[in-house]
Parts: C-alpha cells; structure tokens; sequence
C-alpha cells in the first residue's frame, strides 16, 4: 500500500528523479521524434534479463535497453562501432553521456539512447 501523503503528484512534480519526472520526460520526446512513434521496430538480440531495440526513422535512430532483472547485466551489440547520446534513463545522473561498446545496465533500470 502507497502512502499517498509522501508519494503523490505534488511531491514528485520537481523531483528529478521521480517515476513522474521520468515518464513526462519520455512522452515530450516521444512527441518530439517520429522515430519513437511512427519508426521502423528493431529487435536487439540480447541474453539474461535484458529487453532491448532500436527504432528508426530517416536518419534518426534510437536504442531503447532495459534491464529487467535484479542484478547488473552487460548488453553487447553487434555494431561495435556505434555510439551515442543517453537522452533519458531511469538513473537521471547519466542522462547527456556518450556511451558507446558494451552498456553495463544496473538492476531494474533502462536508458535511451540516441545513436550518432
């Protein structure tokens, strides 16, 4: 049972790391990028917990990894050559990183990635 006195809308609004911060944050982009509504889907083979895909449209392309296990996981793509540009993630702190290679993914987490 939620306590709602603590959690609720009013004490999430401005906290950036809320699950109310994140999910205004993944609408505004999903509004923004047609890639993310009306881009081709494609799966990511990946091991262990992990759910992971890309979508595309034009030039744009989007890697979406989540992590759906209680322990770290490590996703490899078979494009060793990409990189790319944390735009949200459930950990706000790595959000406008470059990442490229292998993700380590922590437990229960996910990020979304625009590749460059």
């Amino acid at each position: 049972m939620y306590n709602y006195k603590e959690v609720n809308v009013d004490k999430e609004w401005d906290d950036p790391k809320s699950i109310l911060s994140l999910y205004r944050k993944l609408i505004a982009l999903r509004n923004e990028e047609p890639a993310l509504k009306v881009g081709n889907y494609i799966p990511v083979y990946t091991e262990g917990n992990l759910l992971s895909y890309i979508r595309s449209y034009d030039e744009k392309e989007f890697l979406i990894a989540l992590n759906l296990g209680s322990g770290e996981e490590k996703l490899s793509l078979k494009r060793p050559d990409w990189e790319g540009v944390v735009r949200i993630a459930t950990h706000p702190e790595i959000e406008q990183q470059r990442i490229k290679g292998n993700i380590q993914l922590k437990a229960n987490s996910g990020m979304l990635v625009e590749i460059t």
